[in-house]
């Protein structure tokens, strides 16, 4: 069970990483998501 947990929440990481890469190559998308660091600030607003 705790490989399967494991599993998921890497999923769930390489996911959040992807998104923040798309934000990221698209500037015209917001520019504030330059700025903003990888702590509660980007979670707060998706």
């Amino acid at each position: 069970m705790g490989h399967r947990t494991l599993l998921i929440m890497m999923l769930f990481v390489a996911l959040f990483l992807s998104a923040c890469a798309d934000t990221a190559s698209a500037p015209s998308a917001s520019p504030t998501a330059h700025t903003m660091p990888m702590g509660e600030e980007a979670t707060a607003e998706p």
